[in-house]
Parts: structure tokens; C-alpha cells; sequence
């Protein structure tokens, strides 16, 4: 069992030896201080690093459709398709799909993220310091993900314009 008490005052009707610790103001912005002076430099590591693993990621799996699509893709090409158009039937679906996995995602992740940093706490720390996110990281993060497609896409539609059109006819079945 654990009791704590939140006051916007100092608590004087309980005896000192059962006050296991005080977070005021001042001791809060001490500890966000030292732990943006310990992790803040590293964070924009972590967040290349995400950024790069999501790019891959991305990367690997529109790869994948466009090698499994070759053969209609050249076919498309045969039958006259332009280039536009055959990356509106390939490349779009997955832009979409890309889109609303991040706006998706971003939510979940944070919450997930939230549940883990209340366990953490309560683990590991004494006090309380809240969990926070400023709103514009949200938007950071989406745009970042929608920035990492679209170079994505532009190397996608390059391969898109490498297949050749005589793979439709050597490969018929």
C-alpha cells in the first residue's frame, strides 16, 4: 500500500519522520534541468535514428510491393500507361496508407509511451514528475514521417521507371 499527498501548501500536521520526500517547484525544475543537461544532447540521436529506421522500414516494404508488381507494372507500360499513372496504381495506395499508419501511430505510440512512464515512476523514482509532450512535436513527427515517404516515393517511382516493358512478355505463364 502506498499514500502520498499533493498540497499547494506545507504540510505541518504530519510528523517529519513519515515525510519520505518534498517535490516543490524548485526541486522539480533542479531535476528537469540536470536530466536536459544528461539526455538533451543525445536526443537528437535517438530521433535520427528513428527517423532512419522508419525510412528503411518504409523503404524495404514499398520495395517489396514494387518487385511483386513488376511483371503488371511492364505489362501497364505495354499497354500504354504513363508513368503518372502507373505510380497513381502503385505509389498512391501506399502513400495513403503510410499517411494514416503515422497519424495512427503517433497517438498510440504516445500513450503507450505515457502507460510506460507512469510504471517507470513508480518503480523507480519517488515523487512525481509528470509526463509531458508539447504539441508541436506532433506535427514535428508527422512531418518528419511524410517527408521520409516522399523521398521514399521519389526513389520508388524511380524504380517504377526502371522496369523494363519486355518483362510482361518473357515472363507470360
Amino acid at each position: 500500500m502506498y499514500g502520498g499527498y499533493f498540497s499547494s501548501s506545507e504540510i505541518t500536521d504530519i510528523d517529519d519522520k513519515y515525510i519520505g520526500s518534498v517535490i516543490d517547484l524548485e526541486t522539480l525544475t533542479k531535476m528537469t534541468r540536470q536530466m536536459k543537461i544528461s539526455m538533451g544532447g543525445m536526443m537528437w540521436l535517438v530521433s535520427f535514428f528513428a527517423v532512419l529506421i522508419f525510412a528503411v522500414l518504409v523503404y524495404l516494404l514499398s520495395k517489396i510491393i514494387i518487385e511483386k508488381n513488376a511483371q503488371s507494372i511492364s505489362m501497364a507500360k505495354i499497354l500504354g500507361y504513363s508513368k503518372g499513372e502507373i505510380a497513381r496504381l502503385y505509389v498512391m495506395p501506399t502513400s495513403i496508407v503510410v499517411v494514416l499508419c503515422v497519424l495512427i501511430n503517433i497517438p498510440l505510440s504516445v500513450r503507450i509511451i505515457g502507460i510506460i512512464w507512469k510504471a517507470m515512476l513508480s518503480q523507480m523514482m519517488t515523487g512525481y514528475l509528470p509526463y509531458w509532450i508539447d504539441p508541436k512535436i506532433y506535427v514535428e513527427m508527422f512531418v518528419a514521417g511524410v517527408i521520409c515517404y516522399g523521398v521514399v516515393a521519389a526513389l520508388e517511382l524511380k524504380r517504377i521507371g526502371k522496369v523494363p516493358m519486355d518483362m510482361a512478355l518473357k515472363n507470360v505463364e
